[in-house]
């Protein structure tokens, strides 16, 4: 019996996991899709999958949306529809539980229910083909083949006539709001919302969810709490609070603020979180005379640690009743519980001292990976199961290793070579450069290049989930197309500014120095005081804007010797005037060779990119011209300057200016 290549995949990816307002939305989207992609798997067979390859892990499975596998050729065609099959009955079968759950909270009408059934049947969109292994054909001859086939397939879009009428889903944007016949969409969705709680849906009709995002809110993979992005912005100063606990005796004053800031929040029903929600919060030593001061405080997300939360509640307060004035009364104490906190932890000089507003969403994945595989191929089926094994003990382990237990973060998706994160603001480069180098280490031998691209935004907390997650996608993008892959890009949005992005290959350099390496390291040198033991280092954040200004007349026409030289002048004003001149000049002489090769490097890549994508295009028309790479290297430096102020360093060092 000859066999034949099954290409079959499950989506589309935005629809399920990309679309979401809330970060639990993202993660039961993620988890949503996996769950079905595991149901194709038990229909086709374990042992005919070459890709991906499940792995038993402690920690939650992310699968990718495309499945390849090795089936007999008479069988092909069946088994292909009776995953199809498979896949559509557990959608179902998910919604179902869903449906009671709503219809409990309003019962829905005939229309209601047409919309439901309709809007369920979009998805998921299914696609697949079957690539006989024909006698005397390689396996990477019928591989390639059955890539150009399912390539073919995906052209040949299924367009169905939907009309969907209504206001829209205001997590998607692309479906109808569900509704019953003679009730405002925001009506039904306020009786739902009186029902489930502000935890889950925003009160007085201000979500209105279509079926399928729905699904994704009120499934029961939407039940497993995921953090906010509040509470990731919220970490580090989390984990300070808890650092003054380790020892059995702890500030009283600290202690009666955070007593007094649960127990209001307690008293006016704010909405309360699983421990272990961030799991470096509930590892972290404490002394177990303030076990329970510690819990207590956890147990409340991070959004609650910011004044602004309050101030937009007591906003949304009408005060038109006698109900409405006491929760409008136990609000303003809860600000102000919040706000003696604040006070203390500035008068025990913490670090950070405040909750920062900021956190980064990490998206990473390898490069090339197709062609690789095609490579790959040549071997036989053995080493594309090899591959497929060892990208899946890197999802399930190294990810969550680096991702969760070292930098505080939370893995929304990692399925294979494809990562999704949440990390801290301080955590997101150092995450990415160890993500990269886990990757390179793990599948070294297996891939011929195992390189990752990786792109990270950093925004505010209260900023469209949406429009964070597209600001990570273009930064990937940035980083593979604009840096010529095997780099990272940053795009970071200060709350009222503009976007700045930059890049930088992952190594530079004659010597292959890290690039975040580097950057780690003037950070350092930023939030450098006189009492850190950092004696023969330290920098002015003014630093960056005074390079930025001299940047742009030092474009590559510049010799390197005078960029060298320039620089150099810039890093000795920007050291404290408390260091002697001796160790100013060193350190100086030491990070100015460092800054222009990186410049030097980013603007080899940018030209290289160029010249690729002009080949690539068949245009005849010369390459733009590249912008100073040190311009890129101050934007490194703002963003280093923005990572230290919103850390809430302590007082920073200042030069000469």
């Amino acid at each position: 019996m000859s066999d034949a290549l099954l290409i079959l995949s499950i989506g589309p990816v935005q629809g399920f996991i990309a679309q979401a307002r809330r970060a639990a939305d993202l993660y039961a989207g993620s988890q949503l899709l996996t769950k079905l992609v595991d149901a194709a798997i038990d229909v086709i067979g374990e042992g005919n999958v070459l890709y991906p390859r499940r792995v038993k892990s402690e920690h939650p499975q992310s699968l990718p949306n495309k499945l390849i596998a090795c089936v007999p050729t008479e069988q092909a065609v069946e088994i292909a529809r009776q995953a199809e099959k498979q896949i559509r009955e557990n959608w179902q079968k998910m919604a179902g539980p869903v449906r009671e759950k709503l219809a409990r909270y309003a019962p829905p009408d005939e229309e209601w229910q047409k919309m439901w059934t309709a809007q369920l049947a979009q998805l998921p969109e299914i696609y697949w083909t079957v690539t006989p292994w024909e006698e005397g054909q390689l396996y990477e001859q019928v591989y390639s083949r059955a890539g150009r086939d399912f390539d073919a397939r995906k052209r040949l879009r299924n367009f169905d006539a939907i009309e969907e009428r209504g206001r829209k889903c205001t997590v998607c944007g692309e479906r109808a709001a569900l509704h019953r016949k003679g009730e405002t969409t925001c009506d039904y969705w306020a009786a739902v919302a009186r029902k489930v709680g502000e935890a889950k849906l925003r009160p007085d009709g201000k979500e209105q969810l279509c079926a399928i995002c729905a699904v994704k809110r009120f499934g029961e993979l939407g039940q497993e709490h995921f953090p906010s992005v509040s509470e990731m912005a919220a970490v580090p100063f989390k984990q300070t609070i808890l650092q003054q606990f380790e020892k059995s005796s702890a500030d009283m004053r600290l202690i009666e603020v955070l007593q007094s800031y649960t127990g209001i929040q307690t008293a006016w029903n704010a909405p309360a979180i699983p421990l272990g929600v961030i799991h470096t919060l509930t590892t972290k030593r404490v002394a177990d005379a303030w076990k329970k001061v510690v819990e207590q405080f956890l147990r409340y997300d991070g959004e609650w640690l910011f004044l602004e939360t309050y101030e937009r509640k007591l906003a949304e307060i009408k005060q038109t009743s006698t109900s409405e004035q006491e929760k409008c009364k136990k609000i303003k104490q809860a600000k102000e519980a919040v706000q003696k906190l604040l006070q203390i932890t500035r008068d025990l000089e913490l670090t950070p001292h405040r909750p920062c507003p900021y956190y980064a969403v990490l998206m990473a994945d390898g490069d090339r990976m197709g062609k690789q595989i095609r490579k790959a191929a040549a071997e036989g089926p053995d080493k594309h199961r090899a591959i497929s094994q060892a990208l899946a003990k890197f999802a399930s382990e190294e990810v969550y290793r680096i991702i969760e237990e070292k930098h505080a973060g939370r893995v929304v998706y990692a399925g294979g070579d494809d990562v999704l994160a949440l990390l801290p603001l301080p955590n997101a480069l150092a995450a990415a450069e160890d993500l990269r180098q886990a990757y390179a280490e793990k599948m070294d031998g297996l891939l011929e290049s195992p390189t990752m691209s990786a792109g990270i935004a950093i925004a505010h907390h209260l900023s469209p989930l949406g429009e964070v997650l597209q600001a990570a996608r273009q930064a990937e993008h940035v980083a593979k197309e604009e840096y010529g892959r095997n780099a990272i890009a940053v795009t970071f949005h200060k709350r009222g500014g503009t976007p700045v992005t930059m890049g930088a290959g992952w190594e530079f350099g004659d010597d292959s120095e890290t690039t975040i390496k580097l950057l780690l390291d003037i950070q350092q040198r930023f939030s450098a005081t006189s009492d850190n033991n950092q004696k023969e280092k330290g920098l002015s954040l003014g630093l960056a804007h005074t390079l930025l200004d001299e940047a742009r007349f030092l474009g590559g026409d510049v010799p390197e010797e005078a960029r060298q030289a320039e620089v150099e002048r810039l890093l000795y004003r920007a050291a404290p005037v408390r260091l002697p001149k001796e160790v100013r000049q060193r350190q100086a002489q030491e990070l100015a060779p460092r800054l222009v090769q990186l410049a030097t490097s980013i603007e080899r890549r940018r030209r290289e990119a160029q010249e690729r994508h002009r080949h690539e295009s068949c245009l005849s028309v010369s390459s733009a011209e590249t912008k100073p790479g040190l311009v890129t290297v101050a934007h490194w430096l703002l963003l280093l300057r923005f990572i230290v102020q919103e850390s809430g360093a302590p007082v920073v060092i200042e030069g000469e200016g």
